[in-house]
């Protein structure tokens, strides 16, 4: 990366992501490296270091690179992460950061990144309750695993199944499903519960080699992760998890979830929501989640139905799917599948509340419990 005398932009970090275009004195001018991706995506992340005590000014080389909130940093290596005060942002997107003294890494990026660290420590402190199974592996010899919780799948009254990361920049995602094993696993009623009846299988980095790489994910070329479930699937985990999930399915599904993150901003990305599929069956079985997920709701993050997508509106339309089926659609149809269907969880923002790793948690809580209440009632 090109770096000034004194600090450096470093984007060889896990995860890191960013293409500097110049750096004159405290100026930084950045844009997200496209690599992988087919058009634009916003994807960025990235450590400054060496940078103590200094007033930086970071210049986005391109529209639609900041939520409509403001960047997300971390003094502690990534690990965890605060939203910077809005007003530090400028009408251009420019913003300038104050680095702490004595803070020789201070990280920046546009939400809330969930690397390989974290999931390391979500299993450490999860361990005695996951039953981890190695998946496939990746061509560049990364493990891609599944957890299973709960019931064995063979005899359990219920099952679930959850993905998270088919496009690996969606990290507020990951955070929402660590609130729903958390409620899985809690020695409370809702723990169990899900202990005692359900099988819960999860694949939480479905694309691991893009996590780890700081990759768009999205739009990936040649063809993107997500519309990978045809026939003919490229991708190295897709088959694997097919056959997974029909394995699965031959004992039943009661409900399977893919969880992602939508475009930046505004509209209806600043909403958490469901994507329809079509036919009536699936349009009433999402109505009624819908109502369950509400009625849940006890978390300070706001789930309206109203904010839902059905099919054949907004961007959910069969011109979408050209390049291939997606996780979510593919599953619907599986044989002995109850309900199928994606969730959106926006960067920043829902609706009037600011979104962070703690209260994504406390929704991914919510939607265990909606769950619960979906699969046990007719």
């Amino acid at each position: 990366m090109p770096a000034s005398p004194t600090f450096s932009i470093d984007a060889t970090i896990e995860g890191g992501n960013v293409l500097i275009d110049k750096i004159q004195d405290c100026h930084i001018h950045f844009k997200p490296d496209l690599r992988d991706t087919d058009g634009h995506w916003f994807y960025w992340y990235f450590a400054v270091k060496n940078a103590s005590g200094k007033t930086l000014h970071f210049h986005p080389a391109e529209r639609n690179m900041l939520t409509n909130h403001a960047p997300a940093m971390s003094l502690d290596e990534g690990f965890t992460w605060q939203w910077l005060d809005p007003s530090i942002v400028n009408d251009d997107e420019s913003f300038t950061v104050s680095i702490p003294d004595h803070c020789d890494d201070y990280r920046l990026s546009m939400a809330m990144p969930y690397v390989t660290r974290h999931l390391k420590a979500f299993e450490v402190h999860h361990g005695k309750h996951l039953r981890k199974h190695l998946l496939c592996q990746t061509p560049k010899g990364h493990r891609v695993d599944y957890w299973q919780i709960g019931a064995d799948e063979t005899s359990a009254k219920y099952r679930i199944f959850l993905t998270a990361r088919h496009h690996c920049c969606e990290m507020m995602a990951s955070y929402v499903l660590e609130g729903i094993i958390d409620a899985a696993v809690d020695e409370n009623e809702i723990g169990q519960w899900f202990n005692e009846h359900v099988n819960l299988t999860v694949i939480p980095f479905v694309d691991v080699d893009g996590v780890i790489a700081g990759d768009q994910g999205k739009n990936r070329k040649p063809r993107d992760h997500n519309r990978d479930y045809d026939e003919n699937p490229i991708h190295p985990t897709t088959q694997p998890i097919k056959d997974l999930f029909s394995r699965i399915a031959s004992h039943g599904i009661d409900f399977a979830l893919d969880l992602h993150c939508p475009w930046i901003k505004s509209d209806h990305n600043e909403a958490i929501y469901m994507a329809g599929k079509s036919g009536d069956d699936n349009i009433k079985a999402m109505h009624r989640f819908s109502d369950c997920i509400e009625k849940a709701s006890t978390g300070p993050l706001p789930f309206d139905p109203s904010d839902n997508i059905p099919f054949g509106t907004a961007w959910n339309t069969a011109d979408n799917y050209k390049q291939g089926c997606s996780f979510g659609l593919w599953a619907a149809d599986v044989k002995h599948v109850r309900f199928g269907t994606t969730i959106e969880i926006p960067y920043a923002k829902a609706r009037d509340k600011i979104i962070d790793a703690d209260n994504a948690r406390l929704f991914g809580r919510d939607l265990a419990n909606g769950i619960k209440s979906f699969i046990t009632s007719d």
